[in-house]
């Protein structure tokens, strides 16, 4: 996955997931607002709320979003 696939479905407001090493992240539209919830399988039900922006500039242990996404498994979207 790179970080043209994840703005493209992003684009489409598609809910994108993925695992990086053992953890599971979670992106999806927020029906209420603009931004997108960002869920983290190390705490399920808390959400960050961000604009596509903030996402797409999102750090994942200290390492740009775009370094880590060719990194991911199980990359559904």
């Amino acid at each position: 996955m790179t970080i043209s696939d994840l703005r493209e479905a992003m684009d489409m407001d598609m809910e994108v997931s993925f695992d990086y090493k053992g953890i599971n992240y979670f992106i999806e539209p927020d029906a209420k607002s603009d931004k997108w919830m960002i869920f983290c399988s190390l705490k399920p039900d808390v959400p960050l709320f961000m604009t596509m922006n903030e996402v797409l500039d999102m750090k994942i242990d200290d390492m740009p979003l775009k370094e880590v996404l060719p990194l991911v498994t199980n990359a559904i979207y």
